[in-house]
């Protein structure tokens, strides 16, 4: 039942789009946000930390034509602090305090249509964009 809903839900769409873009950006090639950073590097109290927390949108030849927005849980140490730019997410600072820290980034992706022309190959449809959340914890630990 759920296939046959699922089916009903592309024909549907595909009535409302031409059939190739349905095809391409939904089930051959659909775009995914992934955090490319395996781990964080252990730091130690006193001296300056940075570590760069690295994100790309899978299946997509643009992948500066999304907006990044991170959230980051749990706790950073003192003296650490995080800023995003672009597809980064940034922690650095002096540490001021040793220990374990666990931490969980999310990252939420959607298209950028401020500056979208129709002439464009970047389609600005929004057409099966889900799963556009992704989270990875990391442990660190400061010295």
């Amino acid at each position: 039942m759920l296939y046959f809903k699922r089916y009903l839900l592309l024909i549907l769409l595909t009535s409302l789009y031409s059939c190739s873009e349905i095809i391409d950006d939904c089930l051959l090639f659909p775009s995914k946000p992934k955090i490319k950073t395996s781990s964080i590097s252990n730091g130690i109290i006193g001296h300056e930390f940075y570590q760069a927390i690295d994100s790309e949108v899978k299946n997509s030849l643009n992948d500066d034509g999304f907006i990044y927005d991170y959230t980051l849980n749990g706790k950073l140490p003192k003296g650490l602090v995080y800023s995003v730019y672009g597809r980064s997410l940034i922690i650095e600072g002096i540490p001021s305090e040793t220990g374990v820290f666990n931490i969980e980034v999310s990252l939420t992706i959607d298209e950028d249509c401020y500056e979208y022309n129709a002439d464009d190959e970047f389609d600005c449809d929004s057409i099966c964009f889900s799963n556009d959340t992704v989270s990875k914890s990391f442990e660190f630990k400061i010295n």
